[in-house]
């Protein structure tokens, strides 16, 4: 009996004006070769990140070639100013207090 675990990002799709990346993960695990058992993670990038109180485009510094490569060829001035004025419109929503 041999397992093996496979993880592979198996679904991406862009959302809205701003084409934000959505990427779904599948992980499986197999036993000789056959799945028996499979979950799903998913993770939503954007064209732009607030840093030091200013827009600047994602570097997406934990994604792979394949992902970057995808975003670089989506992400225009046009998708980076359609993001910032989703955001900058988006109402602030309450988070946990930090002390």
């Amino acid at each position: 009996m041999a397992l093996e675990k496979r993880i592979s990002e198996d679904k991406i799709e862009f959302i809205g004006a701003a084409r934000s990346l959505q990427i779904r993960e599948l992980t499986e695990v197999l036993e000789d070769g056959e799945v028996i058992s499979q979950k799903f993670h998913r993770r939503v990038e954007t064209p732009c990140v607030m840093r030091d109180g200013e827009w600047v485009p994602n570097p997406l510094e934990d994604e792979g070639e394949y992902i970057r490569g995808i975003a670089n060829a989506a992400w225009d001035d046009e998708a980076r100013a359609a993001y910032i004025k989703e955001a900058e419109n988006r109402p602030m929503q309450a988070g946990p207090v930090v002390e």
